[in-house]
């Protein structure tokens, strides 16, 4: 096994923290904590990944050309694939 890592994106609102990654589009969650979304992000990238060829799994964007809005803070998820 090798791990992976890949930047999700947190967008904090009134109603929850949504969660998306910017390399996979259509990976989304949500949760209404930091820990939750944490451990909801973990969980969307490992089954996003799993249904994905291991040799289709783009390089991860570096941190730096992520665009953030105001209520979005980046984490580094890292899997083991």
């Amino acid at each position: 096994m090798k791990n992976i890592s890949y930047y999700a994106v947190l967008n904090y609102d009134n109603d929850g923290i949504s969660i998306s990654f910017p390399d996979f589009q259509g990976c989304l969650s949500c949760a209404w904590t930091i820990e939750e979304a944490l451990v909801m992000a973990k969980e969307a990238l490992e089954l996003y990944v799993e249904d994905v060829q291991i040799n289709k799994v783009p390089k991860a964007s570096l941190s730096e050309s992520i665009l953030l809005r105001e209520k979005d803070k980046l984490s580094l998820i890292t899997i083991d694939i």
